[in-house]
């Protein structure tokens, strides 16, 4: 059997980054409620900010998946960890960090959302989710031995599935929940941490091969 022609990518080049950012948010509507993704403007400022914020998948230039998420200036982070956070009222844009900025060698990574094809979701020979997460922390790992490491994580899951990844994949701990099935949830993090979860993924990917 052929192989898939799988692409994951950290990359999105300056001209293809308004069509990125409108395939992003259409994936990110077919996948959740429309009034929870952010519009396309929002995501091309952001790009325009820091454009290294996504992990994408592609299959023969379709996405199918992606990663995004945002390193923060602190005070904005500590947002992050409060149940009336609205990550498109308070992200404002000038919270934004690029990587390897000169300001400060530590970073607070919110992530912000991870969304994956309907139909490659449970995929048992191409787990996305599972080649996106592998992806993410080689990326982090190699930022963290060049001097520019995440220390402390958040994320704000609307599902259960979602709290099921930041648990698993993330070794994260649920802060607080409200009555609307949303959950904060932090870790604290540093290179050799998100090395060990690079090798739990790894021995993940391993046993479907088997």
């Amino acid at each position: 059997m052929e192989a898939t022609p799988l692409i994951i990518t950290h990359t999105i080049a300056h001209d293809e980054a308004e069509e990125t950012t409108r395939d992003i948010e259409f994936l990110a509507r077919k996948v959740y409620n429309s009034s929870t993704a952010i519009s396309v403007d929002v995501l091309f400022r952001w790009y325009q900010r820091n454009p290294s914020l996504w992990w994408l998948a592609k299959i023969n230039n379709r996405l199918i998946g992606y990663i995004f998420v945002i390193p923060l200036k602190k005070d904005v982070f500590q947002k992050t960890l409060q149940l009336g956070f609205d990550e498109k009222l308070d992200i404002i844009d000038d919270a934004i960090r690029n990587w390897n900025d000169g300001q400060n060698k530590q970073y607070s990574l919110y992530l912000c959302s991870f969304v994956v094809d309907p139909l490659y979701q449970k995929r048992f020979d191409l787990p996305i989710h599972l080649l996106l997460v592998q992806n993410l922390l080689k990326s982090l790992v190699f930022y963290g031995k060049s001097g520019t490491g995440v220390i402390e994580w958040s994320a704000f899951p609307v599902s259960q599935v979602g709290c099921h990844i930041v648990q698993e994949y993330y070794d994260m701990t649920c802060l607080a929940r409200d009555n609307h099935n949303s959950s904060i949830f932090y870790g604290i993090t540093n290179c050799e941490h998100q090395e060990a979860l690079l090798q739990k993924i790894g021995r993940k990917l391993e046993l479907r091969k088997s």
